[in-house]
């Protein structure tokens, strides 16, 4: 940048600030998500959803809060949050999540380093699961099929991962399936607010 005029410079910066303030514009008078109070009756009704409702705006944000939030309540141990737009590489991490010898990778449209940074991982003897949209992963399922791997890579969508082991979870927890949910919602807000967007927070059911 330091070879361009001091006019093209500003002419960059103005422009910045412009596609920032129409982000912004998006966001501004949203309000969080209301769902039907029937959705937070169980995990199967409510993750669909949520997502359905952030379709065309999560950009993997709410995918990401609420895998880490399943694997807050599943483990019990302090789940690292990152914001959905936090490269790995950025902030020193081999995948998304990482617990134990569990590894996490969270993609919504997942891409060729995704697939390679998966291997990698189960062939160090991880045991590797790769989180995909739900539009993605009959694709993401087949191109595994496809390279023929077979290292431990299991490729599931958001909802089936996050909807598994609920019941064991609230079975543990002495709690009916309401009240899972609704500790599922409260661990995903608190995830989510990270990435300063009032708009995807849920609005628990009074």
């Amino acid at each position: 940048m330091l070879n361009h005029s001091a006019h093209q410079r500003e002419a960059w910066i103005l422009e910045a600030v412009e596609a920032i303030r129409e982000e912004i514009m998006k966001v501004v008078g949203q309000k969080p998500v209301a769902l039907p109070s029937n959705v937070f009756e169980h995990t199967g009704k409510f993750i669909p959803a949520l997502l359905e409702a952030t379709m065309n705006r999560s950009n993997g944000r709410v995918e990401q809060a609420l895998v880490g939030a399943k694997l807050q309540l599943r483990f019990g141990v302090e789940v690292p949050i990152n914001t959905g737009f936090a490269p790995d590489r950025q902030t020193g991490r081999e995948c998304d999540y990482e617990v134990g010898q569990i590894r996490v990778v969270v993609s919504v449209s997942p891409s060729q380093g995704h697939f390679t940074s998966a291997k990698l991982l189960a062939d160090e003897g991880r045991e590797v699961y790769l989180v995909v949209s739900e539009k993605a992963f009959p694709s993401a399922k087949k191109r595994i099929q496809d390279d023929g791997y077979t290292g431990p890579v299991t490729v599931l969508s958001v909802g089936d991962y996050v909807t598994s082991n609920m019941k064991e979870i609230g079975h543990a927890m002495s709690i009916d399936a309401r009240e899972m949910c609704l500790r599922l919602v409260a661990e995903y807000n608190r995830r989510i607010a990270f990435d300063r967007d009032h708009s995807l927070q849920v609005v628990p059911p009074v």
